[in-house]
This record gives C-alpha cells, structure tokens and sequence, in this order.
C-alpha cells in the first residue's frame, strides 16, 4: 500500500477498533521485522506469508471467529470509507 504499512494500518485499526480482528498477509520477508516491532510495542497480529494453503486460511479464520458467536456491536469494526 502505498504511504504506510498493512502492519502500521492494523496498528491504527486495533488502536481504533479493539475488539476488531486481523489477520496479515504478506509475500515480503521484511514484513516480518515490522511485526516484531509491532510484538515490541504491545501488538500482537498474525501474519500468514503468501501463498497461503487455503486449508491453512480457513484454520486462521476458524480461530480468529472463535467468541464471534457473541453478538458485536457491528461499528466495532466498520472503518470509514473516505469520499
């Protein structure tokens, strides 16, 4: 993306949205230097490198569902979509 990171825009989000989850992907290795900074500073993200097996995909999905079945507030995670 250009101008900031997925891992500095899940920063933002989860600095926003809390109780909003997110999952990273990335086919770049550097990525991984970003998430650790990221672990530094309280953060702690998944980050699935490309190509994802989509067995593998829908085991990250299952868990990250896992207590959705509690009804959310839906804003919790609607981010808005500039004009």
């Amino acid at each position: 993306m250009p101008g900031i990171s997925g891992i500095d825009l899940a920063i933002q989000m989860r600095a926003q949205y809390p109780n909003c989850k997110i999952l990273l992907f990335s086919g770049q290795a550097a990525n991984l230097d970003l998430l650790e900074s990221a672990r530094a500073q309280g953060y702690d993200f998944r980050l699935l490198q490309k190509p994802v097996h989509p067995s593998e995909f829908l085991l990250e999905i299952g868990q990250l569902s896992t207590g959705l079945l509690q009804p959310l507030p839906l804003v919790e995670c609607l981010v808005p979509v500039p004009a």
